[in-house]
């Protein structure tokens, strides 16, 4: 513990401020007094300023009315060691404004006047001559004559306000540099004097219509009430043993918008003695601070370490505490805790002083690391635990006192950043590192038939379509990731290092061999185009597809995102007959009748009358025209829509052409009619 003492403008009090370790037997933090000597502790990583007894007032202040935070904990540590009857918290503001209201107007003195009538006392003439007189005998009366009286509660309240302003000075006195209170005479305090002075206060309250006198009396009370039944002696002792539950509420405070006692994972006994039937509930664990923003919820853990004074990694979060952390972040995944929720992040707390610290830092809120287990790698989010210093004095000045809403995006964006950039690359370079090589027989590029087959009869490979988390790439099925595929003129196509690394980023399909023994010899002279026609599949449960799929789930790859802004507002124009939305397609990509035959290999003259409106186009016209306009989806399906035709249907060919326009958008007619006859469906033309 380290201490030091200030004699400036002291005479009789020698004060002692107390830099506290947290460590066993030098955790307590408050204040305690005894005669002439003041002791007062505050926390390594606070930022005291002695430059002058001002500034040493404010730090004292601002620590002590932290203290009260522990009043309703069970924890003897955490519980408030008071030499106050209620043991909660000293009546801190009343004493500060007993001491101001002493120093501006000195002892108590009642101006407020009681007024009676018929009494003795001195006669308030302007009071009894505004009263009804009586006429008698041409004589004018006023029976009711109003004098002022002194108030019999007078004197015993001039001594207890005395009693108040000495008891202050002795506590507080210090921080405004008035060393003794030995100037002011009062009676010895004892449980019936207490209760005299409660129930004459609370009588006088009663009575007075005076705001000021009324704030007064209040104050008093509260020092009178807070006070034990024998309270004589120049002695205080007010702090906690442990200042964490402290730190970890104003961390709440500042960052917590959830109630985390609905993120409690708990666990239940089955007793053998009870046939094992009735389940006895287990603790549960409790996490400090929920933050929920964004659809991302934040599991804070404040942790009350040294770490932010002594810059060593020993005194950072041990594993159970690291441990503790990933099972709230395993109870809220497997949970389902509402929509809201669709990633999880892990984050301790530290205290630090900004102004004086061995790391070189001075933000607010400062983001040091994150540590991992080496039994659960860091997969999940929640598996990964970030880690901040926030400046201790910053947390006790303000946690009740603003809208801490810059800090709270502060943190999220340090969280998201690191996520987004180290965590992401330690997860590629994790991923690349074990990857599973392909099996002989295994292929990444499946051909168009047994892409188109995939797509429909592989609900895993729908859903990961759908969620865009796969894209249709160049023929591959690849990881939506900015890493593996480039955008070039609104095309998208695999990137150099995909092409080089497709077992890192690429399904593989299985081809199918069927075995032709029990076939007639006439049979098997169409073997080989059998098989060559026989699909391929991408099998979910393959070794190196389920590492796909997994790593294509990840919620941080950095997806290949697509504005379908503009494809919106285009589908919105088409809102009338096929002809009218075919002229605006047309006038939107500067196409005319010609252009567009020549692009679509749709006959001219059936472009006219289409647009005339004396003609309808066949399904395939339809796909021409979707393929030469290079289509987005939305717009391609409302097109198809206003010639009647709907592709999502159990017609196999219409399945296929839905997969060219919702996975191969982008390419020309040409193209389009290439895929077709890759498929060995005669039939199925563009």
């Amino acid at each position: 513990m380290a201490s030091s003492t200030s004699k400036k403008d002291i005479v009789d009090i020698e004060i002692n401020y107390h830099k506290v370790t947290n460590k066993v037997d030098d955790s307590f933090i408050g204040i305690k007094i005894k005669n002439n000597r003041i002791d007062f502790y505050y926390p390594e990583t606070y930022n005291f300023d002695e430059s002058s007894i001002e500034k040493s007032r404010e730090d004292v202040l601002a620590i002590l009315q932290t203290i009260s935070i522990a009043k309703t904990h069970s924890n003897s540590r955490i519980k408030v060691e008071s030499s106050f009857s209620n043991n909660e918290a000293i009546p801190l503001l009343s004493y500060l404004w007993i001491i101001r209201d002493y120093l501006m107007n000195g002892f108590y003195v009642n101006r407020e006047k009681v007024l009676k009538k018929n009494q003795r006392g001195k006669v308030d003439w302007k009071r009894t001559l505004n009263g009804q007189p009586i006429i008698s005998k041409g004589n004018v009366v006023y029976s009711d004559i109003v004098v002022s009286v002194k108030n019999e509660l007078d004197n015993i309240i001039v001594e207890i306000h005395k009693y108040c302003v000495k008891k202050s000075l002795d506590i507080l006195g210090w921080l405004f540099g008035i060393n003794s209170s030995n100037f002011i005479e009062t009676k010895t305090f004892y449980k019936e004097l207490k209760n005299i002075y409660i129930d004459t206060l609370r009588k006088e309250l009663s009575q007075t219509f005076d705001d000021e006198k009324k704030l007064r009396l209040s104050n008093m009370l509260s020092i009178i009430e807070g006070l034990s039944d024998e309270q004589n002696g120049n002695e205080l002792v007010y702090g906690v043993d442990s200042y964490a539950y402290i730190f970890e509420r104003m961390i709440n405070s500042i960052f917590g918008n959830r109630d985390a006692t609905k993120f409690n994972p708990s666990a239940n006994w089955f007793m053998k003695s009870n046939d094992y039937k009735v389940p006895f509930p287990s603790s549960d664990l409790r996490p400090d601070t929920i933050l929920i923003k964004d659809n991302i919820a934040y599991v804070l853990d404040s942790k009350f370490y040294r770490f932010g004074y002594t810059a060593n990694t020993k005194d950072l979060p041990e594993t159970t505490s690291i441990q503790k952390q990933i099972t709230y972040g395993d109870f809220i995944k497997n949970n389902k805790m509402g929509d809201e929720i669709q990633k999880i992040r892990n984050a301790f707390i530290l205290p630090y002083n900004k102004s004086n610290n061995k790391l070189g830092l001075n933000g607010i809120i400062e983001y040091i690391g994150y540590s991992k287990t080496d039994y659960r790698k860091g997969a999940e989010d929640h598996e990964i635990i970030h880690a901040f210093l926030i400046d201790l004095k910053y947390v006790i000045e303000t946690w009740n006192k603003r809208n801490h809403g810059n800090d709270v995006a502060s943190l999220v964006k340090q969280i998201e950043d690191i996520q987004k950039t180290r965590i992401k690359q330690e997860r590629d370079i994790d991923f690349a590192s074990k990857t599973i090589q392909i099996k002989d027989g295994q292929t990444f590029v499946g051909g168009i038939l047994s892409s188109f087959y995939a797509t429909i009869h592989n609900s895993k490979l729908k859903q990961t379509l759908t969620n865009q988390e796969i894209l249709y790439v160049d023929g591959y099925f690849v990881i939506n990731d900015a890493k593996y595929i480039d955008i070039e003129d609104g095309k998208k196509h695999l990137s150099a290092y995909a092409m080089m690394h497709r077992d890192e980023c690429c399904l593989a399909f299985d081809a199918i061999e069927e075995s032709d023994e029990n076939l007639p010899y006439e049979s098997c002279k169409n073997c080989e185009k059998r098989k060559k026609a026989s699909p391929k599949k991408i099998k979910t449960d393959d070794e190196h597809n389920q590492r796909i799929f997994l790593r294509a789930q990840d919620a941080d790859v950095d997806r290949v995102l697509e504005d379908n802004k503009d494809a919106i507002e285009l589908k919105n124009k088409l809102s009338g007959s096929f002809a009218f939305n075919l002229n605006t397609l047309m006038e939107d990509g500067g196409f005319s009748i010609n252009q567009l035959a020549k692009s679509s290999k749709v006959d001219n003259g059936k472009i006219s009358k289409i647009l005339e409106g004396s003609a309808m186009p066949s399904l395939v016209d339809c796909m021409r025209f979707c393929a030469a306009f290079e289509l987005h989806p939305i717009v391609a399906h409302q097109l198809l829509s206003s010639a009647s035709f709907d592709l999502n249907t159990s017609n196999e060919q219409h399945q296929f052409y839905n997969f060219l326009i919702n996975y191969c958008y982008g390419e020309d007619v040409h193209s389009w009619s290439l895929k077709c006859a890759e498929t060995n469906h005669g039939d199925w033309i563009i």
